[in-house]
C-alpha cells in the first residue's frame, strides 16, 4: 500500500522524538587489540625519554572550527543510554 500525502519538514523532525529518539554524534568504534598493542609498543619506546628528547616534539591543541552550518559529522538518532549499540557506531 502506497501513501502519497505530503509531509512538512517540522513533521519529520518531530517523529522521532515522539519516540524518545534524539540526534547524537555517531561513537567511534572502540579500540581493537591491535591497536592496543601498537598504543602499548609506543608508550614502551618512548618510556625513557628525558626532558631534551621531549624537546624536539612538537606538541598541538586541535580545535574544530565550523565555518558553515553542516560539520559534516555522522548523526545517529538513538535513545539515551544506546551509544555504543552496533547499530550507533561507524
Amino acid at each position: 500500500m502506497t501513501y502519497r500525502r505530503r509531509l512538512s519538514q517540522d513533521t519529520v523532525r518531530r517523529r522521532p522524538a515522539e519516540v524518545d529518539l534524539r540526534p547524537y554524534q555517531a561513537a567511534k568504534s572502540l579500540l581493537t587489540g591491535e591497536d592496543r598493542r601498537e598504543r602499548l609498543r609506543f608508550a614502551q619506546e618512548h618510556l625513557n625519554w628525558n626532558n631534551a628528547d621531549l624537546g624536539k616534539v612538537m606538541f598541538s591543541v586541535e580545535s574544530r572550527f565550523c565555518l558553515y552550518s553542516d560539520d559534516r559529522r555522522r548523526r545517529v538518532y538513538r535513545r539515551s543510554g544506546e551509544r555504543y549499540r552496533q547499530a550507533c557506531i561507524v
